[in-house]
């Protein structure tokens, strides 16, 4: 009885390579390179890291190892998604367009005519805001959301992008009808 136990202990207990793997994945979560640096080959790297990480006891492993890297650092989705959406929300912010005026010895705002459509102009302030930092963060944050991918995930967010896929055909064909 007590073999039987130790024989089903050894077969769960992961091989040096494979707890290895798990250490280098967390370092940049990227299975091939882990899968290489663990020492597999490099031609069947990436379908040895695909089948490594779908073992559920390599994933406990890796999740562990997650939980305890965002407990350490304090970080975790959430904070990161907060933050690029505060990086966003702040880098659109208006700033008016400032000069200085050297006969009043004081900054003004810059203005510019603007023509409207009855052909009348008026004189209206220049506002800028910073479109790098608003772009990067909605860049990482559609990332984070698969929303620049054409791959298709199977799992539990397939409805997700079974929607996002409908939603994109649809915003297509809307484009296509009005052209």
């Amino acid at each position: 009885m007590n073999q039987e136990k130790d024989n089903k202990k050894k077969k769960s207990e992961l091989s040096n390579k494979q707890k290895l793997f798990c250490y280098e994945y967390l370092i940049d979560r990227n299975g091939t390179q882990a899968a290489i640096r663990a020492g597999y080959s490099k031609k069947t790297a990436n379908r040895i890291a695909n089948q490594l990480l779908s073992k559920l006891d390599i994933q406990e492993v890796v999740n562990k190892g997650i939980a305890k890297i965002e407990e350490k650092c304090l970080v975790d989705a959430a904070y990161v998604i907060n933050g690029l959406k505060e990086v966003s929300m702040r880098s659109l912010q208006k700033k008016p367009v400032m000069k200085f005026d050297y006969v009043n010895k004081e900054m003004v705002q810059v203005t510019e005519e603007v023509e409207h459509e009855d052909g009348t102009t008026t004189e209206e302030g220049v506002w800028m805001y910073d479109s790098t930092g608003v772009n990067k963060a909605l860049e990482l944050l559609g990332k984070h959301l698969k929303l620049f991918t054409d791959k298709v995930q199977f799992g539990p967010d397939s409805n997700l992008v079974a929607l996002m896929e409908e939603a994109r055909r649809r915003a297509i064909n809307g484009r296509s009808e009005n052209a």
